[in-house]
């Protein structure tokens, strides 16, 4: 059958059945542009071709020819060839237990155009391009694949993130061979919604790379796996292939996802992880039960690789994430069985795997693995063999799950002990940090525990911040409570070891909890020192660390080894600062003003003096004591004045100006404030009630008592 150059309907149905050398054969002038066009015009039209031999199709063009996904549909057939065969829009090629060979063809704008099944042999040769496709463009089940020598097959911008359907290449219990010289290239392709593998997604299934064959995964993405995921399958590269993996992205496995499947490295050329990225973890790879195998004088690098979260270049899900409480233990192999992701052969010397520029929060270069107790497949290889295969390996920045967490300090960290003695009820700060494998840093939760023996002292931990460290040192605050008063020996442990508590062997900080009793002022009630509730109803707060209490205003807050504790609500004078002030039961001074102590503020202190004119005290010598002749003279003029005015005290105006005035003047702090010490009106006042009214020293060591009997004796030198 031979189809003219222009568009060409097909109505119904096309049904070849039994029959030998059939050829469908387009126009082929204008290669590599097809001028033979096939359209359904609707979707009941379909191609179905079964029992036949020798058929080719060739330089034509099928569009929109759908039904139910299966445009034609090719069953039991050998010696197939679609040689130039173009289809577009929703067209789709079945092949059902045949031999096929695909040249030099392209698709664009379907969802798997070429799908091979149950036991078919699939054979691309030429240049083949598929583009643009709205979902898998090659599905193959129970089919050997074979992209032939000096073959490119290029699988470009697939679109499926808007569906449920895989990326670019699917393979599900299947063989595909890139053989010598052959090229694979899968670009841009986007997988759909929670699929594996942006562009090749491989179930149960083996890859080869033959020797100088190549396969380059780059910008393709998916949530596991943005470039290749392997599940129970198996690539081999084979020598001098190339295989390599640049700016693919995904939540997991930037570039690939392995879940228990084997890579076999046995080319010399580098496998390549350049500039992949991870929304999560595994920026390059994510592997989990999953191994690569290097044989002599192979490599892998890792450069310029990026998580999220964690393992900059690789992340390595562990089966028993737990193994790591033993690292301190003497024998962790025993307890662990994950084999080790890097299998080598005999002689390891020339196996290398480079890291450069990755980056994570947490284990930049690797995290988890066990690297250095996984299980090796010879047992005759040090224990240590990661050692020599990673280059640089002592400035690789390796984590893993958190095993211990460790006091840290200014960049230090250290596993000692430590003793702490506190007031139940007391808020204790403690800086951690949670270290895995290598000492890399690893975000872990913070169990605390009381040690055996400790069980039912009735003290408790409690965390108060989230036990939640970072990868840096992180501030964990800690409630003590006590209800018995007993001591207690703590350990703090990662969640990780949780479940190793009860052998105890989980390895642990110990924290030597020691109570101090409540001090005046405090009482303890539900395990927690608090403030006595007759103090607590005049203060505005308390601090249980310094079993301190803070008052302001007029309110003084003692304490006496007969009485107890001392609340008076109105300090006397200016004695008391108004301010709020936190008061220990043993330094009730510091709520004194003007350099006052003791009971009420009623002293002076040390080496202070009562100051005249004020209730202040200071520092003062006996060189003021000319003043005793300023007052004489003083006492005489204000005689002299009172004669002279004919001024009676005892009755009359300047009686009840006097009485007012001594009134005033007692409760002048009330009525001034604090500047009732320094005023005019205070002067005057002072002088109505023949105070000296100026502040200003007399002698060295008085006090009140003497101060008040200098009051009496001016009024008595005045009367005699």
């Amino acid at each position: 059958f031979v189809f003219l150059p222009g568009t060409h309907y097909l109505d119904t149905d096309f049904r070849v059945s039994k029959i030998t050398g059939l050829v469908l054969l387009g126009d082929n002038s204008s290669l590599p542009e097809l001028s033979s066009r096939v359209v359904c015009n609707n979707s009941a039209a379909s191609v179905m071709i079964t029992f036949v031999s020798q058929l080719l199709i060739s330089t034509l063009e099928f569009t929109s020819c759908s039904k139910e996904m299966n445009f034609m549909s090719i069953d039991e057939y050998n010696n197939l060839t679609l040689a130039s065969f173009h289809v577009f829009n929703s067209t789709t090629v079945s092949i059902f237990k045949s031999e096929v060979i695909v040249k030099d063809s392209f698709s664009t704008e379907n969802d798997c155009p070429l799908c091979a099944e149950l036991q078919s042999n699939v054979y691309l040769s030429g240049n083949i391009l598929f583009q643009g496709n709205l979902g898998t463009a090659f599905y193959a089940e129970y089919t050997t694949v074979s992209v032939l020598p000096n073959t490119k097959v290029k699988f470009f911008g697939t679109n499926a993130s808007e569906t449920d359907h895989k990326g670019a290449v699917c393979l599900y219990q299947s063989t595909m061979n890139i053989m010598p010289n052959a090229l694979v290239q899968l670009i841009r392709n986007i997988a759909g919604l929670n699929v594996y593998g942006g562009a090749f997604d491989v179930f149960y299934s083996v890859i080869n790379v033959f020797p100088n064959a190549s396969m380059d995964f780059s910008r393709n993405s998916a949530q596991f796996g943005g470039a290749l995921s392997l599940y129970f399958s198996t690539v081999n590269l084979l020598s001098d292939s190339s295989f390599k993996f640049i700016e693919n992205s995904a939540d997991y496995g930037g570039g690939v996802f392995l879940l228990n499947s084997i890579v076999n490295v046995m080319s010399a050329k580098p496998l390549e992880f350049i500039a992949n990225n991870a929304s999560a973890t595994g920026g390059a790879m994510y592997l989990f039960n999953s191994t690569f195998n290097f044989h002599s004088n192979t490599s892998i690098n890792f450069k310029g690789n990026n998580a999220s979260v964690q393992g900059g270049a690789i992340y390595i899900d562990d089966t028993f994430p737990s193994v790591y409480c033993y690292l301190e233990s003497t024998l962790p192999t025993a307890r662990y069985s994950d084999i080790c992701f890097f299998q080598v052969s005999q002689k390891f010397s020339d196996i290398h795997l480079m890291f450069e520029n990755n980056i994570a929060p947490v284990g930049s270069d690797i995290y988890g693995g066990m690297l250095n107790w996984c299980q090796l497949e010879s047992n005759n290889k040090p224990r240590d063999v990661f050692n020599y295969i990673a280059d640089n390996y002592r400035k690789l920045d390796i984590s893993s799950p958190a095993y211990k967490p460790f006091y840290c300090n200014n960049g230090s960290t250290s596993m000692e002990g430590i003793s702490i003695n506190v007031y139940p009820g007391e808020i204790i700060d403690v800086h951690l940090i949670a270290l895995g494998q290598r000492n890399g840093p690893s975000p872990a939760m913070i169990i605390a525990y009381p040690e055996l023996g400790y069980l039912s002292t009735g003290t408790t931990l409690l965390p108060i911040t989230n036990p939640l460290t970072d990868s840096t040192c992180s501030l964990i605050q800690y409630l003590v409570n006590s209800s018995k008063m007993v001591d207690t020996v703590y350990a703090l442990s990662v969640d990780n070891c949780a479940s190793s508590q009860a052998n105890n062997v989980a390895p642990s900080l110990n924290i030597s909890v020691k109570l101090k009793k409540c001090l005046p002022f405090f009482e303890l009630v539900s395990g927690t020192c608090n403030c006595a509730e007759e103090i607590e109803m005049h203060t505005v707060g308390y601090n249980i660390s310094n079993q301190s209490v803070a008052r302001n205003g007029t309110t003084w807050i003692g304490y006496d080894s007969e009485l107890g504790y001392v609340v008076d609500l109105y300090c006397p004078f200016d004695y008391c600062d108004k301010n709020i002030i936190s008061v220990t039961f043993n330094e009730t001074d510091v709520q004194c003003a003007f350099n006052r102590k003791g009971l009420l503020c009623g002293q002076c202190q040390s080496n202070y003096s009562l100051l005249l004119g004020t209730g202040h005290c200071g520092k003062c010598s006996n060189y003021n004591l000319f003043l005793l002749l300023l007052f004489s003279c003083a006492g005489v003029a204000l005689v002299v004045l009172i004669l002279q005015l004919r001024l009676t005290v005892v009755e009359g105006t300047v009686n009840g100006l006097i009485f007012y005035a001594n009134i005033f003047y007692v409760r002048r702090y009330q009525f001034l404030g604090p500047k009732a010490g320094v005023s005019f009106l205070n002067v005057f006042l002072a002088w109505l009630n023949l105070d000296f009214g100026i502040e200003t020293c007399l002698y060295d060591g008085m006090d009140a008592y003497q101060n008040t009997w200098l009051q009496f004796l001016f009024p008595i030198y005045i009367w005699v």
